[in-house]
């Protein structure tokens, strides 16, 4: 149950502050769903450089076996 509004800080204060589904101590505000985009866009950073570096030596080994072939 809500607390009396006695004024309009206590109002504004009590929507402001709780968040159901929220865990909070303080000035701590939910983290869970921004751990989890930093955890998504670090996972995608990995696989794109790991691909890349694959494009990479992929490209050189071919690269030298052409010349390889050449010589």
């Amino acid at each position: 149950m809500p607390p009396p509004y006695n004024s309009w800080y206590r109002r504004w204060r009590y929507r402001h502050e709780v968040r159901e589904g929220c865990e909070r101590e303080r000035n701590h505000y939910c983290f869970g769903p921004v751990l989890w985009v930093i955890a998504v866009l670090s996972t995608i950073t990995v696989i794109h450089r790991m691909y890349y570096t694959w494009q990479q030596t992929e490209s050189v080994e071919t690269t030298t076996a052409k010349a390889g072939r050449a010589a």
